[in-house]
């Protein structure tokens, strides 16, 4: 389980027994998350066939409702 470093303390208030059976990891910055997460550190991707000024496309699970992606939030 990966935790805030912030929340290291409340793992007083977790009884011995339950807290044993737990990998707990605090961590203070996201990569550290990347690094216990995944097998290995994803590549940038490099020509994603966009011409350059356009976005690539939406990912074929995206679904497109009243002009906006689904799932998605404007900035």
């Amino acid at each position: 389980m990966v935790i805030p470093e912030e929340n290291r303390k409340d793992l007083a208030d977790i009884p011995e027994n339950i807290l044993a059976k737990l990998d707990v990891r605090p961590v203070r910055w996201i990569d550290q998350v990347l690094d216990i997460a995944l097998q290995s550190r994803p590549m940038p991707k490099i020509g994603d066939g966009a011409e350059p000024g356009e976005s690539a496309s939406a990912p074929e699970s995206a679904t497109k409702v009243g002009g906006a992606l689904e799932g998605t939030r404007a900035h």
